[in-house]
């Protein structure tokens, strides 16, 4: 079994022993995350918007909207890549470097549209 695998394994296990801990939006993260290393990008997703669903005042939200946007951009979703991002303008600490994602994905569906 590899990490990604195990790190899925001992959030189950953290939940399960854990319902109200204040980690938990950390830990579901890890799990989605890990869910988006292992490729299973449709539970990914449906993970990423049941933690936007349940923490919808986190401060790190931006966090759940920048991954969702990783798992578009690898299922080739450009549309939903890009407005994940818009998203969080005015959120993310790190302007310039947003908006450079956003040109770049972009560019990628123009390159892909192209051929």
């Amino acid at each position: 079994m590899g990490n990604f695998e195990q790190a899925i394994l001992e959030v189950n296990e953290f939940t399960r022993l854990h319902s109200n801990s204040s980690k938990l939006f950390e830990m579901l993260m890890v799990k989605a995350d890990s869910m988006l290393a292992l490729k299973n990008y449709d539970g990914a997703l449906t993970l990423y918007a049941e933690i936007e669903r349940t923490y919808p005042e986190n401060l790190e939200l931006y966090r759940v909207k920048l991954s969702k946007s990783l798992v578009y951009e690898e299922k080739e979703d450009w549309n939903n890549a890009v407005r994940e991002l818009e998203d969080i303008r005015g959120q993310y600490p790190y302007p310039d470097v947003l908006e450079l994602k956003i040109k770049s994905i972009l560019r990628r569906k123009e390159k892909k549209r192209n051929g």
